[in-house]
């Protein structure tokens, strides 16, 4: 299985295009590449209306060019021979190994993870022979060594060779990829490439029934999916009409698809949003700063709670609370609530009752447990939006500037700049969370004996760029007037909208500075997952 000529391909295509991405072409690998600013100063300036080529007038070329050298600072370049990496080995590291070095990559910076006792002998024996003593190899599981190993790798590359989710005793994959964002083991532009099975129902009819009910759970209150073997996305289910059950009886009947797009999106929250959500509301020190009442014991938690509880009024096909009638807007805590069976589908569902809350721990195992989590993440959601009745919970510093914030009496360019829209973002500068880079990330499928392989290579970002450009909280309170600060940092947030545009609807809506329908400036996708076929 580890030397099949398809496999071959995929770990080939995989960290050879990742190599390249950190390292010739890591200028343009960062959501917004050093000229983005420029840019969009330029179109606004060339075919901007008169309103808005007025308010870009603010923005001098001494500002651009400051903010040009700062990304210099951030974005440093890099060859080869510097990127550090760390996989999965086997009990046959030179696969990768070869690879890895015939890209120059050293094998001094390359570190190898085993846990099985015997497959670590066999793979530490093979590397002794082959010549490879600057290698790091370490018997443990991957999740482990993340934890108390603090290194920061370039790329990670994951060959699990088993479903996203395991029934099975033993380290659990999402484990794994939970612990990497959690412990921010990627560097601040780095490449995770993870390889996962799907189950035929000759293989596992068991199996198969969990990931289909699975994916369609997590799948159907996404406000767009991707369309079948076109590379494009459309509409989610529910702007189709289609109801919960219907959903999860079309994933059941052609999984493969649906399962293709469970797998990347699954990843992609753990280390955009459900990693953020948890370092904030887990941190009292930080959450202060925005929310300071939240843990009084008096009116305003009391209020918080029933404001929560109000979301989950449900109603079948129809009404309800905002977790249900605006799926897109709560994605997550409605995934989270089927899974941890607060939403039936199809009545009481065994597999989902015994599975769903172990899948959720696993997606939040640095939380006390998935039902603590999903009460924070339902809070968090609530918290970052516009409801006025939010203001009896913010900090001073908030509050002044939530007063202050006119968005209607400034500049809108494409769209409104609302206050929830900057209060994500100040959150965002001290939590730290990763953005996908949706143009220039790949994946693949292939087949490896029987089994159905999904390869993701997905491309990561801090962003630190933007969020350490932006004031702080008790910086920006005194400097709301300050149009070209606000400019500079919009400009730069316009690229990080188009790459959420049609994957977390939940957050940086309407921040578009140009329409993502612009030649240069448009919204991205990710490309279709590319079949490898071998004779």
């Amino acid at each position: 299985m580890y030397n099949e000529e398809a496999k071959n391909i995929a770990r080939y295509n995989s960290l050879s295009k990742a190599v390249l991405l950190l390292t010739e072409k890591r200028n343009k690998s960062t959501l917004a590449d050093r000229g983005y600013l420029r840019r969009v100063w330029e179109k606004i300036a060339e075919s901007g209306n008169s309103s808005d080529k007025n308010i870009n007038s603010y923005l001098n070329t001494k500002t651009i060019e400051r903010w040009e050298y700062f990304f210099d600072s951030i974005v440093t370049t890099k060859e080869p021979k510097h990127l550090k990496i760390a996989y999965l080995c086997g009990p046959d590291p030179l696969n990768d190994l070869n690879v890895l070095t015939k890209l120059g990559v050293l094998q001094e910076n390359i570190w190898a993870i085993e846990s099985d006792k015997r497959t670590y002998e066999i793979a530490v024996d093979s590397l002794i022979a082959a010549n490879f003593p600057f290698l790091k190899i370490i018997r443990s599981d991957f999740k482990s060594f993340i934890e108390y190993t603090p290194i920061r790798f370039d790329i990670i590359y994951l060959d699990f060779c088993d479903t996203i989710y395991s029934r099975a005793d033993g380290p659990k994959n999402l484990e794994t990829i939970t612990a990497i964002a959690k412990h921010q083991s990627l560097a601040s532009l780095g490449i995770l490439i993870t390889n996962f099975a799907l189950v035929s129902k000759e293989q596992d009819e068991k199996g198969f029934e969990l990931l289909s009910k699975f994916a369609a759970g997590y799948l159907y209150p996404k406000s767009f999916l991707e369309v079948k073997d076109t590379g494009r996305f459309g509409d989610g289910v529910e702007a189709e009409g289609i109801y919960e059950d219907e959903f999860f009886d079309l994933v059941k009947n052609d999984l493969a698809p649906y399962y293709s797009q469970f797998v990347t999106r699954v990843i992609m929250d753990i280390f955009c949003l459900n990693v953020h959500v948890d370092r904030f509301m887990n941190n009292q020190k930080q959450r202060n700063l925005f929310f300071d009442k939240l843990l009084y014991k008096n009116k305003p938690r009391y209020i918080l709670r029933k404001k929560v509880e109000s979301l989950f009024t449900y109603q079948r096909n129809g009404g309800g609370g905002d977790i249900f009638v605006d799926h897109g807007s709560w994605a997550l805590p409605w995934s989270f609530a089927y899974f941890l069976g607060f939403i039936l589908v199809n009545g009481d569902d065994k597999e989902i009752s015994e599975h769903g809350p172990k899948f959720i721990n696993q997606l939040t195992s640095y939380s006390k447990n998935g039902n603590d989590f999903f009460e924070k993440m339902t809070a968090f959601y609530y918290l970052k939006d516009e409801d006025p009745d939010l203001e009896i919970f913010y900090s001073n510093s908030l509050k002044r500037i939530a007063k202050n914030w006119k968005a209607f009496e400034k500049h809108i360019f494409c769209d409104v700049f609302l206050f929830h829209q900057l209060k994500d973002l100040m959150i965002r500068q001290i939590s730290m969370p990763y953005h996908i880079n949706i143009a220039k990330s790949r994946r693949w499928r292939y087949k490896a004996k029987n089994t159905e392989m999904y390869m993701d290579m997905l491309v990561f970002d801090e962003c630190r760029y933007l969020y350490d450009w932006m004031p702080t909280i008790d910086m920006l309170k005194d400097n709301l007037s300050n149009i070209e600060n606000e400019l500079s940092f919009r400009y730069v947030l316009d690229a990080l909208g188009k790459h959420k545009r049609w994957y977390f609807d939940e957050f940086f809506s309407g921040t578009a500075i140009i329409d993502q329908h612009t030649k240069k400036f448009r919204a991205k996708m990710l490309r279709k997952r590319k079949e490898i076929k071998t004779s």
